[in-house]
């Protein structure tokens, strides 16, 4: 199964920013295992993979567990946050940018 959603891409375990701009607050995170927790208009922005996503669904986890083998996740997925795709926007890496202002 954890194969299989690799390769229809509901799951992709690589890191990325991304801006929480609904029911999230910078003081629910665990610095600890979320790491630094920046903001942008009182946003958090968190560093984080998505695990799953699905429609509208989306799972984001630390990257601490990016590496974490599936029998462990049960243990682990409470870390995560459910979110909408819609509301957790993706940013751009600082090299992005700066190539898009060339």
């Amino acid at each position: 199964v954890n194969a299989a959603a690799s390769i229809m891409k509901v799951r992709d375990p690589s890191e990325a920013k991304f801006r929480l701009t609904e029911n999230y607050t910078k003081e629910i995170f665990n610095s600890e295992m979320w790491g630094p927790i920046e903001l942008l208009h009182d946003e958090p922005i968190i560093s984080a993979f998505p695990l799953f996503s699905f429609g509208d669904v989306l799972l984001l986890c630390p990257i601490k567990l990016i590496k974490t083998e599936l029998k462990d996740w049960p243990e682990k997925s409470a870390y995560c946050v459910v979110t909408k795709k819609s509301t957790a926007i993706r940013m751009p890496r600082k090299s992005d940018v700066t190539n898009q202002n060339n």
